[in-house]
């Protein structure tokens, strides 16, 4: 990439925008690198210690893989918000740019005198994009909200697991990960009201908001029509049976949908027990959500008799989804993943390459690229003060 990216703009599809991240975490900076992948100049401005995320093992030869895994594709500049210098340097950086992402708690940038209002003087077409765990609005909003804190709120740890047992934290950063690409979408609605108007405006995003919003296709409809919280069903779907994880003969874990009546009837025939398919306890739908347990008493032993990969090849066979149950390791490995090129190698400048994670939308006219690895602390520093200083 040009020195000067202003000048020659990447040929990605957002390859004529320039984005101010001022992120720590997980949900700015995966906004800001979803944005990058398709070719947005992102500049990643880091206080004199850097991103939380660079101290987080583990490490490649003091390299964090937690950093590295989401600010690809980026530029950092180090500024000492708390000093004039910095402060003048941030101004002449939002007056060059398209964007600006902060995950900062509510009124921290307004009290360094970055509010939207503030930036707008400097540009007013700027696209002023907040991200906290509870929104910059509501009696909570000044409170931290971290994942953790975020998915316990949200009602998502009583939701999974199985009932009786502790609460159960879901393994990815939802609400980061939710933020983060709920607040990349609504920046480039912002940007395309801005073609409209030629003026920015303020986003909002909270992580409790998006949270609640990822659980609306089960648990929040199961609500919604009830009242009552959901059961915690573990693998299962509160209202369609079979539709779960089972542990075969040989220990392995698959997992199998049965749940419309005629896949429940084709599975049946494989297996060789047409008469569950029949019995009025389990014929439809409705009956097996109903009489779950006495249906799963049934079936986890009958799938204890062979191994996984056979009860996978039957009911593949037979035209019914199932799969098998992988560990991240197995999945990573799988053909699949492979084909769809989402585990790459791309050159490191200290580490000579690093393994990243692939683009996961597939554009075929301007498909999104891996430019440049996450930035050393500072690597960019002169190289941007310099350009916004002649203007490109």
């Amino acid at each position: 990439m040009s020195a000067s990216v202003r000048s020659q703009p990447c040929a990605g599809a957002l390859g004529a925008f320039r984005v101010i991240e001022l992120g720590m975490y997980g949900s700015a900076p995966i906004c800001s690198m979803l944005l990058a992948d398709f070719g947005a100049d992102v500049i990643k401005v880091e206080p004199p210690e850097g991103d939380f995320y660079r101290q987080l093992p583990p490490f490649e030869r003091g390299e964090s893989h937690y950093f590295m895994s989401v600010n690809r594709n980026k530029r950092s500049v180090v500024l000492d918000l708390k000093t004039d210098f910095g402060r003048e340097a941030l101004g002449t950086l939002i007056a060059t740019a398209d964007v600006l992402v902060e995950n900062f708690r509510p009124g921290v940038l307004t009290r360094l005198g970055f509010s939207y209002e503030q930036c707008a003087k400097i540009n007013p077409g700027l696209v002023y994009c907040s991200i906290s765990g509870f929104g910059q609005t509501g009696p909570q909003r000044e409170e931290p909200g971290l994942d953790l804190i975020v998915q316990g709120y949200a009602g998502m740890m009583l939701s999974s697991g199985e009932e009786n047992q502790a609460p159960f934290k879901i393994a990815p950063a939802v609400p980061d990960v939710m933020g983060g690409q709920s607040a990349a979408y609504a920046i480039l609605a912002a940007l395309l009201a801005r073609e409209r108007s030629g003026l920015g405006q303020f986003v909002d995003i909270s992580l409790l908001d998006t949270s609640i919003f990822s659980m609306q296709l089960v648990y929040l409809a199961q609500w919604l029509g009830s009242g009552e919280s959901p059961a915690r069903n573990g693998s299962g779907h509160p209202s369609m049976v079979p539709m779960q994880s089972f542990r075969a003969g040989d220990g392995r874990w698959f997992n199998l949908v049965g749940n419309t009546d005629r896949m429940w009837s084709d599975a049946c025939k494989a297996m060789g027990c047409e008469d569950l398919s029949v019995d009025p306890r389990f014929a439809t739908n409705a009956g097996r959500t109903a009489n779950r347990q006495q249906l799963l008493d049934i079936l986890e032993p009958l799938f204890a008799t062979r191994p996984a990969q056979d009860w996978i090849e039957l009911f593949k066979g037979a035209g019914i989804p199932c799969g098998p149950v992988n560990d991240l390791a197995q999945a990573m490995a799988s053909p699949q993943l492979k084909a769809r090129q989402m585990l790459v190698d791309m050159p490191h400048p200290r580490l000579g390459h690093v393994k990243t994670i692939g683009i996961a939308p597939k554009l075929t006219a301007t498909p999104g690229t891996l430019r440049r690895p996450a930035p050393g602390l500072g690597e960019h520093t002169e190289e941007v003060l310099r350009e916004v200083s002649r203007g490109d």
